[in-house]
């Protein structure tokens, strides 16, 4: 998941995944950028359940920060804030899922700002429908992807107001992991939300 100025000026990144079913070994090891300065949360839950957080390493590369660590379940989440530049209208912003593993099933959700016009994604998405806070949500159901594919994921969109999704809408934050958790891939072979 990609939340542009949910509840800061910056992008929030959402990665949930699912171990497949019948995978024993739970040790997963994901690289996030750099740029990000280290994860927000690291996190296992139950599905539907609630998110625990669990211990993890990190490696420091010059683009990439891997993390290490193990889930007590199938079910896991890491969110990072991704540095974006609000300062002018017209925004973008970049992510590429580094291919880290064989994914089953990989889709991309976009949660558009508020106060947003012009909003293109690629992958290209869906039709966007209402969610959490009145925001609008777009998903691209990407598919298989194989160990060592990158999936580069770019956005843009128009926006003059420089208070956040939640300022906008006049949303006490209760914080990202709260609010909204991702998916991302798992050991060898993972779905990603």
């Amino acid at each position: 998941e990609i939340w542009p100025e949910f509840d800061r000026p910056a992008t929030l990144v959402i990665l949930k995944g699912e171990i497949a079913d019948g995978v024993s070994e739970r040790t997963l090891s994901i690289r996030i950028p750099a740029t990000s300065g280290g994860p927000l949360a690291v996190a296992s839950a139950a599905p539907g359940g609630e998110l625990i957080n669990v211990d993890y390493k990190r490696t420091d590369a010059k683009d990439f920060i891997t993390l290490h660590f193990k889930v007590p379940q199938r079910f896991f989440q890491v969110e990072f804030y991704d540095p974006l530049s609000t300062e002018a209208p017209n925004r973008s912003y970049r992510y590429t899922w580094p291919g880290d593993m064989t994914v089953e099933r990989l889709s991309v959700s976009l949660q558009e700002p508020a106060a947003a016009s012009n909003v293109l994604m690629t992958p290209v998405p869906g039709t966007a429908v209402n969610g959490p806070h009145g925001l609008l949500y777009r998903t691209a159901e990407v598919g298989r992807l194989e160990a060592g594919k990158q999936l580069p994921i770019s956005l843009s969109y128009t926006k003059a107001d420089s208070r956040t999704s939640l300022q906008i809408l006049g949303v006490k934050p209760g914080g990202a992991a709260e609010s909204a958790p991702v998916q991302s891939a798992a050991a060898p072979t993972a779905d990603e939300v």
